[in-house]
């Protein structure tokens, strides 16, 4: 995936989690819960809806507070 780049990133209320779909340019798409990520207080700050949607510059998604996901991390994540 190193030359992975996003297209569009939104996320959604799933239950009590939050999922990213994540659209890459060439058409594959995946979902990543963030529910991995409780923890952090970054992203505690996003699961409680406090940092608006998530945001895409290619490479990442982020938020208004700071919390970052790289396509690796995300990539990762989806294998857990």
């Amino acid at each position: 995936m190193d030359k992975a780049k996003i297209e569009s990133i939104w996320q959604d209320e799933v239950g009590r989690g939050m999922v990213l779909h994540v659209a890459f340019v060439g058409g594959a798409n995946i979902f990543v819960s963030l529910d991995a990520k409780i923890h952090e207080p970054l992203f505690m700050d996003v699961l409680m809806g406090r940092c608006g949607t998530a945001l895409t510059d290619g490479r990442c998604a982020y938020w208004k507070n700071g919390a970052r996901l790289s396509i690796q991390e995300m990539m990762s994540m989806c294998e857990e």
